[in-house]
């Protein structure tokens, strides 16, 4: 069982011509045009709210990684010992050459 070949659908417009008459096809033929379009649009508006919701959770994700990564650093940053206190500028009786007194 496969798609619809050619005989099959010349067989359901024959059908269809002596069912509905020549004057109602076209009338048919805009309403299953416009139920068509209809249906492709839904389809595409769910497709597309589906990969916006996909994209949001890459983006939780992201955000739940990069967070974890910030409080591993700050914890990181807490261990790391105090930096020694830069030694002081030399004064006038350190004896440093030119402040002879």
């Amino acid at each position: 069982m496969g798609s619809i070949g050619g005989p099959e659908l010349l067989l359901i417009l024959v059908l269809a011509f002596l069912l509905f008459g020549p004057r109602r096809l076209p009338e048919i033929g805009r309403s299953l045009g416009k139920m068509m379009a209809e249906f492709r649009r839904a389809t595409m508006e769910f497709r597309t709210g589906v990969e916006r919701e996909i994209e949001f959770e890459k983006f939780k994700e992201t955000k739940t990684t990069l967070e974890e990564a910030g409080r591993e650093m700050r914890a990181g940053l807490r261990t790391l010992p105090e930096p020694a206190p830069p030694p002081p500028p030399p004064g006038p009786d350190d004896g440093a050459p030119g402040t002879e007194a």
